[in-house]
């Protein structure tokens, strides 16, 4: 039996329901408040666990600290074209994933 690859994993249709639930509702203040309570205190509430993943980082063979990411490619899409579409801070948002380090990597 052949292992599955990933490019055959698909997500439920049930669970890609409640991701865009999740991504409709989000806004820019909630993302910034998202992201600045997980770099305070590693918090992470309400539906981010449909939006956003928990990664180790730092050097090899050591978790030195934990960052946070958009769950997929295609997720991390719909964000930017909703916030383009609501012209909801698009620029503001960048600038404050970029200068949070455990939120860098979502800001590309």
């Amino acid at each position: 039996m052949r292992p599955k690859s990933l490019a055959s994993f698909t997500v439920a249709p049930a669970i890609r329901m409640e991701q865009a639930t999740a991504v409709k509702d989000l806004d820019y203040s909630q993302m910034r408040t998202l992201v600045r309570a997980f770099a305070n205190e590693y918090k992470l509430e309400g539906l981010s666990h449909r939006v956003l993943a928990v990664h180790p980082c730092g050097p090899l063979g050591r978790i030195d600290r934990w960052a946070i990411n958009f769950k997929s490619i295609q997720i991390a899409k719909d964000v930017v074209e909703l916030m383009q579409l609501r012209e909801d801070n698009l620029r503001e948002m960048y600038d404050t994933l970029h200068n949070i380090p455990e939120s860098s990597v979502m800001a590309g």
